[in-house]
């Protein structure tokens, strides 16, 4: 018995010791799309995420397709990274600026990308990730991902 409840102390205190325990606001780009986040790291080793993604299609307007999505998932952190897993995406909505809901009624072909972009995201809903999310933290207490053009930086703010 005691075998057993040693590990699981040592890891509940590890939870509760670590840094990444809290709210993170976290920034990403790609070019193509800019993503807005605020996750909530827990000490039993979930997460929640709140998460805004905006896609610009349209170089030559201000026209950009904005989509909400929350997040879910496990975490774990050893030597200064911080891994997901078994993230799942849930409560995908539309959130488009006015200007850009009447560009979408113009545009035949603004409104097939959006659709293709739309469904793209829809087709993520409620299936788990088997793709793991690392992020190294830095000196100055940020997480920092960069893989493919894709960067993002979270900071903690409580």
């Amino acid at each position: 018995m005691k075998l057993f409840i040693l590990p699981v102390l040592l890891s509940a205190t590890t939870a509760l010791a670590s840094p990444i325990v809290g709210t993170w606001h976290c920034t990403s780009s790609d070019g193509i799309h800019q993503g807005d986040m605020r996750i909530k790291y827990i000490s039993d080793g979930s997460f929640n995420g709140d998460v805004t993604v905006n896609v610009d299609i349209d170089d030559d307007s201000n026209n950009v397709l904005t989509y909400h999505l929350i997040s879910t998932g496990k975490w774990r952190f050893e030597n200064n990274t911080l891994t997901k897993s078994q993230i799942e995406f849930s409560d995908l909505s539309r959130h488009h600026s006015p200007e850009t809901k009447a560009w979408l009624e113009k545009s035949e072909g603004a409104r097939s990308v959006e659709n293709m972009i739309h469904s793209m995201l829809n087709s993520m809903m409620g299936k788990a990730t088997i793709e793991e999310d690392v992020q190294q933290l830095d000196k100055a207490g940020n997480l920092i991902s960069e893989k493919d053009g894709f960067r993002k930086i979270c900071t903690k703010v409580k």
